[in-house]
């Protein structure tokens, strides 16, 4: 599946790679090192590139029958795929509900009220030069994109980032009518809108 953001690809119901420009390639080639390890940072840079492939908030899918550039070396179910990324949503907002800082330019604050404690923050507040996006600092430090998207929501949630002005609401997009007998879906939640554009891609492939 292809869209403004990045491509996924699936394999019998599992994701087997995913691309964003937003973020770093994931490696589809065969593991080196500790397989283990090799295996989470697979999973770790795949869920990268999935949060931002499958978060685009316009545009559809389009479905092509291809695989991953390198072949299918490892799957995740698709289920579990949208679980992880609706767990992360939910911390990211949890922390600060601003969305929009995921692919601003981070800007640190003139005035601070504190030096955030520990390396890893003061690093990422020192890289914020107002130019690089949650994802280019990610590269730039070696991170994994969610850690910056994370670390990005507790520095603007403790005032320590300039904070860019909240983008405009979308208007509610139209769904189907859902059955009586239960309530109907939010097409405005990420989750539901990921799920709605799964199935419009498949079903125009029908």
């Amino acid at each position: 599946m292809r869209g403004p953001n990045g491509t996924v690809w699936l394999s019998d119901g599992a994701v087997t790679g995913a691309r964003s420009p937003l973020v770093s390639d994931v490696p589809f080639g065969a593991p080196t090192g500790r397989r283990f390890e090799a295996e989470l940072t697979w999973r770790e840079r795949l869920l990268d590139a999935a949060y931002y492939a499958l978060g685009q908030t316009g545009g559809e899918f389009e479905f092509h029958a291809a695989p991953p550039p390198d072949g299918p070396t490892r799957a995740l179910p698709l289920e579990a795929l949208r679980q992880a990324i609706g767990r992360r949503r939910a911390l990211l907002d949890q922390v600060l509900a601003r969305p929009d800082l995921d692919t601003a330019p981070v800007t640190a604050a003139e005035v601070r009220p504190g030096m955030p404690p520990g390396r890893r923050l003061r690093a990422l507040l020192a890289a914020a030069d107002g130019q690089l996006t949650p994802p280019q600092l990610a590269a730039r430090l070696g991170r994994s994109a969610f850690g910056v998207l994370l670390d990005v929501r507790l520095l603007a949630a403790a005032g320590l980032l300039r904070l860019p002005p909240r983008p405009p609401a979308e208007p509610p997009r139209s769904g189907a009518a859902a059955a009586p007998d239960r309530p109907p879906a939010d097409p405005s939640d990420p989750n539901v809108a990921m799920l709605l554009r799964i199935r419009a891609a498949l079903e125009a492939r029908l």
